[in-house]
This record gives structure tokens, sequence and C-alpha cells, in this order.
């Protein structure tokens, strides 16, 4: 029982020294991609296969850092 509360808190530690040194880039990142190629490549796929003229009704829960939901919201779309 010892070994797993040894395990558990090396995997917690490794998990809280990887944010702590990588949540400050974490933002930087997801910017990063709204600026790049996919965000155009993303419209575009979900134009051509969204029905034609109809708002979309999307729930957007832990799906990430939110990169869909900044999207398709800027798209028009309704994003909960």
């Amino acid at each position: 029982m010892e070994t797993n509360m040894k395990l558990k808190s090396d995997i917690q530690c490794r998990i809280e020294n990887y944010w702590q040194h990588e949540a400050g880039s974490y933002s930087a990142q997801i910017w990063k991609e709204m600026n790049s190629f996919k965000k155009e490549a993303w419209k575009n796929l979900i134009d051509d296969n969204r029905p034609a003229g109809e708002c979309l009704r999307v729930l957007d829960i832990g799906t990430g850092p939110g990169f869909f939901a900044m999207l398709l919201s800027g798209m028009g779309q309704n994003v909960f």
C-alpha cells in the first residue's frame, strides 16, 4: 500500500510540475493555432459539412483548450 501511495505522489508531482512550467505557454499555443492555416481549414470543412443556412448548436464540455469553441462562435454558431 505504501508503494501505491508513493506512485500516486510521484505522478501527482509530475503533473503539477508539468503544468507549473507549461501553463504560461498554453494560451500562446492556442492563439498560435487560431492564427495558422488550421483555422481556415477547419472553417471550410465545417461549412462544407453543416446543413446549409442552419445555425449549429454546439455543446463544448471538456474538449480541450477552446479552439473549436472560439472558431465556431466566431463563425456565428451557438456554442454552449
